[in-house]
């Protein structure tokens, strides 16, 4: 997955477009998407870009309050932000128990078998 380069004019104006009707990248809540962006962005951006100004801002404040934490997974990059600046990997899941509850799954299969 990679984004336009945002630390370039050309991306941010292209940013700047695209973001202005949007809260976030996709759909109406923040994703993997929105982590991504905004670590590409570092920091607000120009004043002349407005509404990547407002949107740096609201993510900023998602991640000050942990937020961006516990977020969906995003899908494709949408087309219009796609380009060659490769996508930060951003780890937004909490630890889970999932290979344990996995594990102990498979071993009530296997005894399952093993009385029959």
């Amino acid at each position: 997955m990679s984004f336009l380069d945002l630390s370039k004019p050309d991306g941010l104006k292209a940013f700047d477009d695209y973001i202005a009707t949007k809260m976030y990248i996709q759909g109406y809540l923040p994703t993997t998407l929105d982590a991504q962006v905004f670590k590409l962005l570092g920091k607000a951006p120009d004043a002349k870009y407005t509404h990547a100004v407002r949107y740096y801002s609201h993510i900023a404040h998602l991640e000050a309050d942990g937020k961006l934490k516990s977020v969906r997974q995003g899908g494709a990059v949408p087309a219009q932000l796609a380009g060659s600046v490769a996508a930060p990997v951003v780890n937004t899941s909490a630890p889970s128990a999932a290979p344990a509850a996995a594990k102990s799954g498979s071993k009530v299969v296997e005894e399952k078998q093993e009385k029959q």
